[in-house]
């Protein structure tokens, strides 16, 4: 996973799709730890929609549990 995507902050669609990737889940699989429908998850990726300030933090648990497992 790139080194720009950092905690707290605005989530991009190349940042939810490469914490997808990173993570090695599908769209279902990722939108399931999320809270969200894989559709939702999707559009982030797409740009078509962005996260809700919930959905960001989780999107920064899961950054920050996979920053952890590469220490």
């Amino acid at each position: 996973m790139p080194a720009a995507i950092k905690v707290g902050r605005k989530w991009t669609p190349k940042e939810c799709r490469d914490l997808r990737e990173a993570l090695r889940l599908s769209l279902k699989e990722i939108a399931a730890q999320v809270g969200v429908s894989h559709t939702a998850y999707s559009f982030w990726e797409q740009g078509r929609k962005v996260p809700h300030p919930s959905n960001k933090a989780k999107l920064d648990n899961l950054l920050a549990t996979l920053n952890g497992a590469r220490r």
